[in-house]
């Protein structure tokens, strides 16, 4: 990247040399990215370095750690099925490995050294089929931003867009404003070093904050986005009011058909890194999204109101739920026929894999698959899970070959529940859908058909080793820091503890676990949400197993979430506000009704493929 008034700072703690056989030693570029918003006591302290490089085959990786308050201790190299044994030298500080593209897995590698505070991701590409070129028939460049207040606004991006059909952004900086790119047959292409920095408008500062916006809204049908450029949001993260919530959208696919964004890397959003709605036949591919910065709402990948997409070969490394489908009020239509595949999450504050929260309108025919777990932080929704409290139905949704490696809360979670994205008895959304909303779970909560869990892997990590998620406190501290109160999780509507009366079911279909393995772990304590230690003998060895039946791994099978979900109320305890316990009367009927329900395989060949 040429000498600017900005540029992206190369990484301060680790400098990655890659071998081929038969070509010199390459240094392969570096530059840091934060975990954490601006004034957080851990801002500086924890970061994280990204490397990328194309490359097919083999090679030999060496990781200089140049930063001397990073121990050279405890190294991992995740995923974990990527089967990768480091050498380590800890005199020279270095680390190295081998690592060949024709697996997969070696694509996406998180190294851990000296634990998770400032994590190293090496992403090795797939070569491009097809750079383009500046001198294209058809193609427009993009000027770069020569000083800060040099920015591309609507206006000047129209006359840009209207002019050809390609559009080209060499390496360089471009400064942003948030804008609607409208227009059919139209291919982006950032080249390897274009970052383009978005801004809210200058009509629109950051402290008059009316409604989210998208940085990018992209609209209509044979549409590209391509390369190895960089979207990045962190002159407005910075700018905005702290603690950081969700202000929009880096990219918004809207609204469109036969659409492909592919090698794109997504850094500090200032909400979900990228959304398709209300979309036809949609391919994110090679997605990087990294520097999640702690922020409620920053979801990253989501399919909303979309038919036929495809998410393969990505890395979501986000503060809330990472790939995950749903239908917001506004999609006005159903979520159908999609995929995740290929990828790996770094989830630090939400669910993992999920139908999660909103869905308005139907969602059907969804498959998560070969996908690893790396890390799953923060408060108790489970890692994989079908979680959902409004009205639309969830049908035909499929997991499996999934390996969740680090998650201290629980591992599955299929549940109907009001919560506090229900947003029954909103005005502006009655007035949108033209009817009277009613809250109650016998007129519009969700229903559920068959769920299908199949050879899943999930093992529970003791703790957190960075500084934002302490060590937990006894009981659990409300906000989920470590509550490790169950691993399996089904609560339905139909019992409500006394609370809410249900004469119509919500499990509608099966819940079939095929194969899924538990790794050993210890119960743990009380936990705000879902239950008390002494509820399933907190506390307690459990080795490693499959799943078999309802009570090895202590289910908590009665209602869900209290709608004060997210700090307990001063002066009440997670013993007496939260999920009451059940007498052994409904305890036994809520077993013989999952027994109904509830579908579980082991087939005769199956085995984990990581050891306790």
């Amino acid at each position: 990247m040429k000498e600017a008034f900005w540029t992206w700072p190369e990484s301060r703690d680790y400098r990655v040399t890659a071998e081929v056989p038969g070509e010199a030693p390459r240094r392969i570029l570096t530059f840091e990215a934060y975990q954490h918003q601006p004034g957080s006591f851990n801002y500086e302290s924890e970061k994280e370095t990204l490397a990328r490089w194309d490359h097919d085959g083999a090679a030999r990786i060496t990781v200089e750690v140049l930063n001397p308050l990073i121990r050279i201790q405890n190294v991992r190299i995740r995923p974990r099925l990527a089967g990768i044994d480091p050498a380590v030298d800890p005199e020279a500080r270095r680390v190295s490995f081998s690592l060949d593209t024709a697996a997969e897995k070696h694509r996406i590698l998180s190294i851990e050294i000296d634990g998770i505070q400032r994590p190293l991701f090496l992403f090795t590409e797939p070569r491009e089929t097809r750079v383009f070129r500046p001198d294209e028939p058809g193609a427009v460049i993009v000027p770069p931003s020569e000083r800060e207040e040099d920015v591309i606004d609507q206006v000047r991006f129209d006359a840009l867009y209207r002019a050809g059909d390609l559009l080209y952004f060499a390496p360089g900086v471009y400064n942003m404003e948030y804008l609607t790119a409208k227009g059919d047959d139209k291919t982006w292409y950032l080249a390897e070093g274009a970052v383009i920095r978005l801004r809210r408008p200058r009509l629109a500062p950051s402290q008059d904050l009316p409604r989210p916006r998208n940085g990018i809204t992209l609209t209509g049908k044979n549409v590209r986005i391509l390369g190895r450029g960089i979207l990045d949001g962190k002159a407005d993260t910075d700018a905005f009011p702290h603690p950081l919530t969700c202000h929009g959208n880096v990219l918004c696919v809207m609204d469109a058909e036969n659409v492909t964004v592919e090698g794109l890397m997504i850094t500090h959003p200032m909400g979900f890194s990228l959304v398709a709605l209300r979309c036809r036949d949609v391919l994110f591919d090679l997605i990087r999204a990294a520097g999640c910065q702690d922020m409620t709402s920053n979801d990253g990948i989501l399919i909303d109101g979309t038919k036929n997409a495809v998410v393969r070969r990505v890395f979501a490394d986000n503060h809330d739920d990472s790939l995950e489908v749903k239908t917001h009020h506004f999609a006005l239509t159903s979520t159908e026929n999609v995929i995740f595949e290929d990828s790996v999450v770094w989830n630090r504050g939400g669910m993992c894999l999920a139908a999660a929260w909103e869905n308005w309108w139907d969602i059907r025919d969804v498959t998560w698959r070969r996908i690893s777990v790396i890390h799953h932080e923060n408060y108790g929704n489970g890692a994989l899970c079908v979680y959902t409290g409004n009205r639309g139905r969830l049908e035909n949704l499929l997991f499996e070959d999934i390996d969740v490696e680090d998650t201290p809360f629980g591992g599955i979670a299929v549940t109907v529940e009001k919560h506090p994205w229900c947003y029954w008895g909103r005005k502006d959304i009655e007035e949108m859908l033209g009817e009277k909303l009613s809250d109650d779970p016998n007129e519009n909560w969700s229903t559920v058909g068959d769920v299908t869990f199949r050879n899943i892997e999930i093992s529970h990590g003791e703790n957190f080793d960075s500084d934002f998620y302490p060590k937990p406190r006894l009981p659990a501290n409300g906000n989920g820091h470590g509550g490790r109160g169950y691993k399996l999780h089904i609560p339905m509507p139909e019992f409500p503890s006394g609370r809410t009366k249900v004469t119509r079911p919500h499990l509608e279909g099966t819940v079939t676990f095929e194969n899924v393995y538990i790794h050993a772990y210890r119960d743990r304590q009380s936990f705000s949400r879902f239950g008390r230690a002494a509820d399933h003998d907190g506390g307690r060895p459990i080795p490693g197993h499959f799943l078999t039946d309802l009570v090895t791994d202590r289910w908590i099978l009665w209602e869900g979430v209290n709608p004060k979900l997210w700090e307990l109320i001063p002066g009440k305890s997670a013993e007496n506000e939260y999920s009451p316990l059940p007498d052994e009367k409904e305890q036994e009927a809520r077993l013989s009704f999952w027994e109904k329900r509830v579908v579980f395989r082991v087939t005769p060949d199956a085995a984990p493929r990581n050891p306790d």
